[in-house]
């Protein structure tokens, strides 16, 4: 596995606060092993298991999740409110309407979200206008890492 110390960092500056942290890049750019590696680092960190809820929509066993009811579903199985939660979703743009289940979590829940995504699903649309300059930098172009407060429409 490639390390990022660089983003890996960033991710950490920014945990533990109500916005939605965006991974967004071409693809093969490392955005998933990022949040691999995020989620390892909460883990050594000591964050139990049961508070990190990691789910990447192109394993076989979530490709049938494809909507925004199907994503809610799945969440509700997995959240509870006896501790903060670390919600890792990569390559969420699989799934139609995610921005409203993840925002109706970030409200709800005491949490930290993360989802991952290729630039030109993630960034079409409303999302664009919804990140307009509250990102972080990222050293090269191919991977960004933005702040969002993600609403649904």
């Amino acid at each position: 596995m490639i390390q990022r110390p660089f983003y890996l960092k960033q991710l950490v500056q920014l945990m533990n606060n109500d916005m939605v942290k965006v991974i967004t890049g071409v693809r093969r750019s490392g955005k998933s092993i990022l949040l691999e590696l995020y989620r390892d680092y909460l883990k050594t960190q000591g964050v139990p298991a049961d508070d990190i809820i990691y789910l990447n929509f192109e394993a076989f066993n979530l490709l049938s999740v494809k909507t925004e009811d199907q994503l809610f579903q799945l969440l509700q199985e997995r959240l509870h409110h006896d501790a903060h939660l670390y919600i890792l979703l990569d390559e969420i743009q699989m799934v139609d309407g995610w921005q409203r289940v993840v925002n109706g979590v970030r409200v709800s829940y005491d949490c930290d979200i993360v989802v991952t995504g290729s630039n030109a699903k993630m960034l079409s649309g409303e999302l664009a206008t919804l990140l307009s300059g509250r990102y972080v930098e990222s050293g090269d172009s191919n991977l960004s890492i933005f702040l969002s407060r993600v609403s649904g429409s």
